[in-house]
């Protein structure tokens, strides 16, 4: 095994398929690799065997990268069919985080109807006391007006006050 290894990007660049056919050929088992973190390490001899001809090996040298302290550990053909089950468990993590957040959506949808359906019978309450408030407003203010009518002026009385005295 070669102590040169490519990234799943440089690897499709060199065969001229998507990066994701080369993801799925490692799924499949057909490409060995090894996962580090979220890059895929192929070795290059892996490339050279998938290649066709004298295209893929010229190209592999300049697009070739040495491995962190010289280690080929965790190769093998069964790497795929563990990505692939732990994809599908993280699919079924997804989708079930997905369901809870859907139906914790349709809770928060009704109780902003129940509080749109508030707001807006509080709203008519407001309207109706402020209503309310000015019509009391102007009785009252009739009322002041009568009162004041009805009742002598202070300088009438000041002027009997005056006479009595004189």
């Amino acid at each position: 095994m070669s102590d040169r290894f490519l990234s799943a990007s440089e690897a499709a660049r060199i065969l001229g398929v998507s990066e994701k056919t080369i993801r799925n050929r490692i799924d499949a088992g057909t490409i060995l690799a090894e996962k580090r973190g979220r890059v895929w390490r192929i070795p290059v001899d892996e490339i050279g065997e998938s290649s066709e001809g004298p295209k893929g090996s010229d190209r592999i040298s300049e697009h070739s990268s040495e491995p962190p302290n010289g280690s080929e550990s965790g190769f093998g053909r069964s790497e795929g069919s563990g990505h692939r089950s732990e994809s599908a468990s993280e699919c079924d993590e997804l989708r079930g985080d997905r369901d809870a957040l859907i139906t914790e959506l349709e809770v928060i949808r009704t109780k902003l109807g129940a509080s749109e359906q508030q707001s807006e019978l509080l709203r008519e309450q407001l309207e109706q006391a402020t209503a309310q408030i000015d019509r009391l407003t102007m009785i009252v203010a009739n009322e002041q007006a009568l009162r004041m009518k009805a009742l002598p002026s202070p300088f009438s009385w000041i002027k009997r006050v005056a006479q009595f005295r004189l």
